[in-house]
């Protein structure tokens, strides 16, 4: 029988902290570039008001910031080493270790520098990236291209027996039953309410990465219904290259994390029609918490890990429904529901997505993972 995945360093002194009241966390995420920095960026501020002394590391080669962190905390925060000196930091003592989401630059890097078992290992988990890789290797395998078929398989191989063996935490429900582990949503600062809701004529803001399972597509159609009644609709991505772009349509580019929460803050409703398919299924985006904690009314698709963040504090669509998508959207035309809403799910967002609010979750997660080892040295 194979060995299990390693769960941390050969030192009998890692297992303490570095120094008296000092617990070091060592932080690994990949590809510095993609959005996978997101969710870096929620685990770090989480790990900071938990009070370790965080430090974040990546071992990619990828120049650069993804943008909406760029000037950021975790920017500044950021350091890049090679898998030879990520070695060395993991035999240091550590108090744990976090591999941010289980893909071959981040938690792949973390296998291969890791020698035998002492300092805990946790893996993070916020999207069903393992479900795309499998589908992605054994779905639609290329005869043509046999060597590349083989490292990608090996590859994920390493990763879903690493997950399978490793301490887990998962950002949402689904994910949750999935892999097990400990429920850590996105943490997210409060900035404060946005504008009063007052205007008859709402603006719309869909503020994030416009992948396709987004439903960004329904949602222009559905402004375009009520664009009539003065809705606009502003997006967080470069303007259609074939000239849709509608009169009604602001496409602002990619922003930074201070110019999205300025677009949230002075926007009237959010809106997340994602769909049923691929990553929408597991996948909790972070500017749903963002609006919330705005105060903006929001409305998302009905799919467990947004209806899971929202609760009763919005309205839930079918996924995929131009028709239900553009009812709701015309319901929050009216000032005093979206400030009724705006207000419900701001307060649900300060109890559950902040991150002094996930604090309690991280340090028990990092606590069971210490005495694993414990046990499993004593054992």
């Amino acid at each position: 029988m194979k060995p299990g995945p390693p769960t941390s360093v050969d030192h009998a002194a890692s297992a303490r902290t570095s120094c008296a009241g000092r617990r070091d966390l060592l932080l690994v995420t990949g590809d510095p570039t993609n959005n996978q920095m997101g969710r870096t960026q929620a685990v770090y501020r989480v790990a900071q008001a938990a009070g370790y002394a965080v430090t974040l590391v990546t071992a990619s080669s990828a120049p650069g910031i993804w943008e909406p962190v760029r000037g950021a905390d975790v920017d500044s925060a950021l350091q890049r080493v090679t898998v030879g000196q990520l070695r060395e930091r993991l035999a240091g003592r550590l108090h744990a270790v976090i591999a941010l989401k289980p893909r071959w630059d981040s938690l792949g890097s973390v296998l291969r520098a890791f020698g035998p078992v002492r300092t805990p290992l946790l893996v993070d988990i916020d999207d069903p990236d393992l479900d795309v890789l499998r589908q992605s290797v054994f779905g639609r395998p290329s005869m043509l291209n046999l060597p590349r078929f083989a490292v990608r398989a090996a590859r994920y191989g390493i990763l879903a027996r690493a997950v399978r063996g490793l301490p887990v935490l998962t950002s949402n429900p689904v994910l949750q039953r999935r892999h097990g582990g400990t429920l850590l949503p996105h943490a997210r600062p409060d900035r404060g309410p946005g504008r009063p809701h007052m205007s008859r004529a709402p603006t719309i803001a869909f503020v994030g990465t416009p992948k396709a399972h987004k439903g960004i597509h329904l949602l222009r159609r559905a402004t375009a219904e009520l664009a009539v009644s003065g809705y606009r609709l502003v997006i967080t991505a470069d303007a259609p290259q074939d000239g849709s772009a509608a009169p009604w349509e602001t496409w602002t580019g990619e922003v930074t994390e201070e110019q999205a929460y300025h677009l949230l803050s002075e926007s009237d409703i959010v809106a997340l029609p994602s769909l049923d398919e691929g990553w929408g299924r597991g996948q909790l985006p972070m500017k749903l918490i963002d609006g919330m904690l705005a105060g903006r009314a929001v409305v998302v698709s009905s799919l467990e890990p947004l209806t899971w963040a929202l609760g009763d504090a919005g309205q839930a669509v079918p996924a995929g429904s131009l028709e239900s998508l553009v009812c709701a959207l015309r319901l929050y035309g009216d000032p005093a529901i979206r400030t009724a809403h705006g207000h419900a799910a701001r307060t649900r967002a300060l109890d559950r997505f902040t991150p002094t609010a996930l604090v309690p979750s991280l340090t028990a997660a990092v606590s069971a993972a210490r005495a694993d080892v414990t046990q499993r040295r004593l054992g």
